[in-house]
């Protein structure tokens, strides 16, 4: 048995083993005569996994109750160690490790959702208002905005002979920084993005580790897309127009990530400006414990975040889940103060007239949720994803609540010195539904 995928095969020379041999003196007749030497076999060694198999189980569950397809990663952002890596659907790698049935490959390679990939690494997907996470680092980088500076939303803005549509039709009035975060106004960022134009926003999405791969151990990840201006006109034989900058302001367009880079980024925010690389494994160890190798965290990026800049962000995701009109309000902790973002992404353009449920399934919006706990002191962050599930803030972020909520029960609840939030709301009292 050869290991083909994922860790095992990542790891193969190391998990494997060596085979033992016999050598026998036999007679004419096939009759052991005596036996002139024997080579002991030996063990394959041990991985030690940074994965938590009580939370990895909980991720499982509940994306196998959505029924969607989808992914739920969690990491602790001080060393980059994978918590929780879940994808759906899957396949059982048992039913491999003999022959699979003819039966069996069938149901796999004819199922439309591809239980084949792991959507955690190589799924790319338009990230939607989870990027504004970037057009804010960026605008406030690049002295584009003033954190007080006011933009007023009507619901909309007209950009030549297009309106370009806020996800609350009937807007949010005046904003700033704060509070279009908090409430993911997309006139605000569509304005941003029309002031620092995509080269800039590419920039930071870079200096954040989006459009290239994380370095993760098992093979096949993907690297995302981070348009350019450049890029269009070499790839499509295209110039970049204005509108563009507004849809990728949003996270919609050309980007694409994977939710592990997504995480990543989230992370590297929590961290301060310091991105650990993802890693599952922990030591490699032989049968009887002894250690033969031990991964160290290893830093991905460093960029340091000016103090002024990483409170102002942090302040608005932490509105986002706590404040009232936030769109993650389905992600709030009693007694954790929670940090995060709801993302919608698009993938079809449709008149306002068109109901949501009308629209084809697998044409329906992405729902995303990126978090980090307790927000003054991170030890986790997690991403969801549940593909063609709608809004994230009412889709994706209770998921997150819920893994979130059996990481921190089992380290006894409120960490020391974090203050108390208030209950979470149901999901029925959320503000249609958020981005």
């Amino acid at each position: 048995m050869i290991g083909r995928s994922g860790l095992e095969s990542a790891f193969e020379s190391f998990l494997r083993g060596k085979a033992g041999a016999l050598k026998l003196e036999i007679d004419a007749s096939g009759r052991e005569v005596k036996k002139l030497a024997e080579v002991e076999p030996q063990p394959g060694l041990t991985l030690e996994l940074t994965v938590d198999l009580e939370l990895q189980r909980e991720a499982e569950k509940l994306l196998d109750e959505r029924g969607n397809p989808g992914v739920v990663i969690a990491l602790d952002p001080r060393n980059g160690e994978i918590l929780v890596l879940a994808s759906r659907p899957t396949y059982d790698p048992n039913r491999f490790a003999t022959g699979v049935s003819p039966d069996y490959w069938k149901e796999i390679v004819n199922n439309p959702d591809d239980p084949l990939e792991n959507r955690a690494i190589r799924g790319q997907y338009p990230p939607g208002s989870t990027f504004k996470l970037v057009t804010a680092l960026a605008g406030l980088e690049e002295n584009a905005i003033s954190p007080t500076e006011a933009a007023f939303c009507g619901g909309s803005l007209r950009l030549g002979r297009r309106s370009y549509h806020c996800w609350r039709k009937q807007g949010h009035g005046s904003v700033d920084l704060h509070k279009a975060i908090v409430q993911s106004c997309d006139v605000y960022f569509y304005r941003l993005g029309m002031r620092l134009g995509v080269d800039r926003i590419a920039k930071w999405a870079q200096v954040l580790g989006l459009g290239k791969k994380t370095g993760i151990e098992i093979p096949g990840e993907k690297s995302g897309l981070i348009p350019t201006s450049a890029w269009k006109l070499n790839t499509v034989g295209e110039p970049w127009v204005k509108g563009e900058d507004l849809s990728t302001a949003i996270g919609q367009g050309y980007v694409l990530v994977t939710p592990l880079q997504l995480l990543s980024a989230y992370a590297q925010l929590a961290e301060g400006g310091k991105s650990y690389q993802p890693h599952l494994v922990r030591r490699i160890k032989h049968a009887d414990g002894q250690v033969v190798m031990e991964f160290l965290p290893q830093v991905r990026n460093d960029f340091p975040f000016p103090e002024n800049v990483r409170e102002i962000l942090s302040a608005g995701f932490v509105g986002v889940v706590n404040e009232p009109g936030g769109t993650g309000g389905a992600a709030r902790l009693p007694g954790i103060t929670v940090a995060g973002k709801t993302g919608t992404a698009q993938l079809l353009t449709r008149s306002d007239n068109v109901p949501e449920l009308r629209v084809p399934e697998n044409l329906r919006d992405h729902a995303w949720f990126t978090a980090y706990a307790p927000a003054e002191s991170p030890e986790i962050a997690v991403v969801v994803l549940v593909e063609h599930g709608g809004h994230g803030g009412s889709v994706a972020a209770p998921v997150a609540r819920q893994i979130l909520q059996k990481y921190f029960d089992r380290r006894g609840g409120n960490p020391a010195g974090a203050p108390a939030a208030a209950s979470p709301p149901k999901i029925s009292s959320l503000s249609g539904g958020g981005d």
